[in-house]
């Protein structure tokens, strides 16, 4: 009897979750009528979906997830952009450039890459895997509320720290990263 790889079944189950993702969505419609999925159903009314948008469309405000505890937090949309600048405007931890990097930064890590590949503690599909492409555009900075630390220590009775992130811009910088940090 064959049987498949680990990664021929993950393979399928890719395909399948994303074929069933786009006869939900009405793309690839269903023609064999043996075949039936439940009818999509929203789980919210109309007027909250109302409010959600109103929201969404309200420029003075900004809604982010919490740093910890899986809360919603809604902002003053100046006082984050202040929370903001006050984060990056710290020079310990900040520095201006004149220039994007990305470019120069990613064929460095390309060239070491390289020469790892080359000394042979690479294979070729690990280097791969692992070269960075440099990204379309620069990544946006934004901040998660810190709202389980105590409000005297935030930095406006109104408004707590935040936590900044950068989205990664491609899983292969990040695990390249985690691999440097290994090393």
């Amino acid at each position: 009897m064959n049987r498949l790889s680990v990664e021929a079944l993950e393979i399928i189950t890719e395909i399948s979750e994303y074929t069933a993702s786009l006869v939900k969505k009405n793309i690839l419609p269903i023609t064999n009528p043996l075949i039936h999925l439940p009818e999509w159903r929203p789980n919210i009314t109309r007027l909250e979906v109302d409010a959600i948008n109103k929201l969404k469309a309200n420029h003075d405000i900004v809604i982010k997830g919490a740093d910890k505890g899986g809360a919603i937090v809604v902002m003053d949309h100046n006082l984050y952009e202040l929370e903001g600048l006050r984060q990056l405007t710290n020079t310990h931890y900040y520095k201006e450039i004149d220039r994007p990097l990305a470019t120069e930064t990613v064929t460095l890590l390309q060239n070491t890459l390289y020469d790892i590949y080359r000394s042979g503690f690479l294979s070729e599909k690990q280097l791969r895997y692992l070269s960075p492409e440099v990204p379309e555009k620069s990544r946006p900075f934004y901040l998660l509320p810190k709202v389980h630390k105590p409000r005297n220590k935030w930095p406006h009775p109104n408004m707590p720290e935040g936590r900044p992130l950068w989205p990664t811009a491609a899983l292969k910088q990040n695990e390249f990263v985690n691999i440097l940090t290994i090393i």
